[in-house]
Parts: C-alpha cells; sequence; structure tokens
C-alpha cells in the first residue's frame, strides 16, 4: 500500500510538472500570459509574474518530501542515510526544486522592487531617459528598446 501511495504521489507530481510546463507550449493557455502582458510604466522586457496554482501545488509536494527526508534521517542517521544513493539523489532533486524556487522568489521581489521604484518616483515624461539607482538599474538593462 505504501508503494502504491509513493508511486500516485509523484505521479501527481509529474502531472503538475507537465501542466506547469504546458503553459509554454504553443496553443496551449491554460492561463493569461502575464509575461506579454505590456503597460506604459513597465520598463523590463522580461516580466517576472507571480507563482501560478500548479507551482504552489508543486512546492507544497516539495515541501512535503523534505518533511519526510528530514523523517528518514532522524529515524535512520545521517551516515546511514547518506549510505543509500537513492537518498542522495533524492536530496539532490529536492535541492534543486528549492534553489529554483527560491531564484524565482528573489527574482519576483527585486523585479517588483524596481518596478515601484519607478511607479513611485519616475514621471511619465521621463521614462524613456530615466536614471534609476544602482539596486534598481539592472532590471533595465536588457530593455526592448536597446535592441
Amino acid at each position: 500500500m505504501k508503494f502504491v501511495a509513493h508511486a500516485v504521489s509523484f505521479t501527481l507530481f509529474l502531472g503538475l510538472l507537465v501542466v506547469n510546463a504546458s503553459d509554454r507550449f504553443e496553443g496551449v493557455k491554460n492561463l493569461p500570459n502575464e509575461t506579454i502582458t505590456d503597460h506604459p510604466r513597465q520598463v523590463f522586457r522580461v516580466k517576472t509574474t507571480q507563482f501560478s496554482w500548479t507551482e504552489m501545488l508543486i512546492m507544497k509536494w516539495v515541501l512535503g518530501m523534505i518533511w519526510s527526508e528530514c523523517k528518514e534521517i532522524w529515524s535512520d542517521g545521517p551516515r546511514e542515510y547518506i549510505m543509500h544513493l537513492w537518498n542522495v539523489l533524492d536530496f539532490g532533486m529536492l535541492s534543486i526544486f528549492v534553489a529554483s524556487f527560491t531564484a524565482r522568489l528573489m527574482a519576483f521581489l527585486k523585479a517588483s522592487k524596481a518596478q515601484q521604484y519607478v511607479d513611485m518616483h519616475v514621471p511619465d515624461e521621463d521614462l524613456s531617459n530615466a536614471s534609476l539607482p544602482d539596486e534598481v538599474a539592472y532590471f533595465t538593462y536588457g530593455t526592448d528598446k536597446d535592441f
């Protein structure tokens, strides 16, 4: 029964990954593509959107797996845990997911901070040649106007 539960859980996880990636395929629209939506005060070529419902479910699954791995380390001990190579593989996979979520969250926060600065301090007529402080100027280096 435990094997069936794990197999179903992993199958649902793979299904969530496919659904999450399907919006990037041509002709498939699960959600409105917020990365294409433009408005006049948007100064960034690549927009960072909020987490979608599929990404939130993927994060919950990954957190559950991290909890499961922590329980396994606690019960078996660190030495025994590392001796099984599939545990090292699980740890690597979960670490990559956590790193990607962290990078995505940091990009969203930094881009939001930069856009907030533009919205608050840069007038509309000055938008094309706005001088921004160093902590937000990085996000404008790759604008469409540069190409």
